[in-house]
Formats: structure tokens, sequence, C-alpha cells
């Protein structure tokens, strides 16, 4: 309802780096998804609408990737709202069975946005969003990756804005 699609054309029209996709509003796990199956690269993230990055965070996180070789790459973040506050990840153990043990307890955020994904995992694991799916879909895909023998690296820096205002 926005002109936010209007935007985006045309960044496309002016930087050849840009690919713009219109669908139909399905929520934001079909979203996702969608974003998953048109997506191209060695890496993908998910950046929320309303949130943003460090104008370094990408290549910061792609470098750590290659540098490591690694499946996942997490970082910090802030969240940012009548108040702001850095949350540290910490992640001491680069095991995917200690994160994902470490989401699951809480000791670590369970969102996506934090994290950089080989984009190959997917497919290779048949790992997917559900449609309907709306409210901690993210941690739901990160359990289906995380279940799997994965190399994690982290970067102890904020790189992620998040937005708590909405």
């Amino acid at each position: 309802k926005d002109s936010s699609g209007v935007i985006c054309d045309d960044y496309a029209t002016n930087d050849c780096r840009f690919k713009v996709y219109h669908k139909e509003n399905g929520g934001v796990a079909s979203a996702r998804q969608y974003g998953i199956l048109v997506a191209k690269g060695d890496y993908s993230i998910h950046v929320d609408s309303d949130d943003w990055i460090h104008c370094d965070m990408l290549k910061i996180l792609c470098e750590k990737a290659v540098s490591t070789n690694a499946d996942i790459v997490v970082c910090d973040f802030t969240n940012v709202g009548k108040k702001c506050w850095e949350v540290k990840q910490n992640i001491v153990d680069s095991s995917s069975e200690t994160l994902l043990i470490g989401i699951l307890k809480g000791l670590y955020f369970g969102s996506l946005w934090n994290k950089l994904i080989r984009h190959s995992l997917y497919s290779q694991y048949n790992v997917h969003f559900f449609e309907g799916i709306n409210y901690c879909e993210d941690v739901l895909v990160e359990a289906q990756l995380l279940k799997h023998n994965l190399k994690v690296s982290y970067v102890p820096k904020v790189l992620y804005y998040y937005n708590k205002l909405n």
C-alpha cells in the first residue's frame, strides 16, 4: 500500500545488483520461502523490513564465512526502541548442536536476521518455511538447519539493528 514496490523497482533499474520480485502478501513465512526459491549466490540472509543493518554487515559476514568455511555466521545486534541495548551472542563453541541447544534454552537469539547462511543448505536438507506459521517461523527453520552437523562462526560485533518500536 506504500510505494516500497516502486522504490525497489527504481533501485533495480539503476543498479543491476538488485533483483525485485513482486508477490501478493501471504505472510512472512510465505515471503521468506519465496525469497529462498529465487535467491542466487552462495549465502543468504533475511532482513526484516522495519530493521536496518550496518553498512558493512554483509561484507564482514561474507569474509568470515569464506575465511572459516562456515555454513552459518552469527553476529551481535542492538535492540532499538524507547531504550536501546546491545545483545551479545558470545558463541564459544562453533558446533550447530551447541547453537541449537542455546537457542532453545534462550541463551542465543533464534532469529535469522543476524545469521548469514550458506544458501545451498536449504535445498540440500529440504529446509523450508511453513506457510501460515508467521511467529517464530525462523526458529523452526533454524532447527531444521542446525540438526545437521554444520560449521558455525561468530562475529562479536553489532551489525544488525532490530526495531522494537513496532
